[in-house]
């Protein structure tokens, strides 16, 4: 029963955690003809969260392909938001990993509270040379 409790309370921090602001995001990316924010739909609990990641690790999804499209355009500033970080980093992640034709000078802009998630996405970007701006929020 005590785990039962833990897991619990863990669920429900984890569905309350604030999602990335749009306005706050768009604030820290330059403003021109070729900025864009891609608003990435999340579900309503972390459960489903993690079946959408699943599948957006094997097959891709709708927001993936907006974003490879994106990222074949020269000098675009793409943001990246949504109220789940998770998918949000999966979505970055494959779209990193299959983007077949990138842009000229290329930054994407994310925001999280993962040092690692930063880590991980600064290394699938800058395979592809894409430059990223991961910003940290301050809990």
């Amino acid at each position: 029963m005590k785990k039962l409790l833990m897991i619990a309370l863990a669920a429900m921090l984890i569905a309350c955690s604030s999602g990335i602001n749009v306005d706050e995001l768009m604030m820290k990316m330059p403003k021109n003809d070729r900025t864009f924010v891609l608003q990435i739909p999340a579900s309503s609990n972390p459960l489903s969260d993690s079946m959408v990641v699943g599948m957006i690790k094997t097959s891709g999804s709708p927001s993936t392909s907006s974003m490879m499209q994106a990222l074949s355009i020269d000098n675009a500033n793409i943001g990246v938001a949504g109220n789940s970080q998770m998918i949000n980093k999966a979505t970055a992640l494959y779209a990193f990993e299959h983007v077949t034709q990138v842009g000229k000078n290329v930054v994407v802009y994310m925001m999280g509270d993962s040092e690692s998630d930063k880590a991980d996405l600064e290394k699938a970007a800058s395979r592809k040379n894409i430059k990223l701006h991961y910003f940290i929020n301050k809990k």
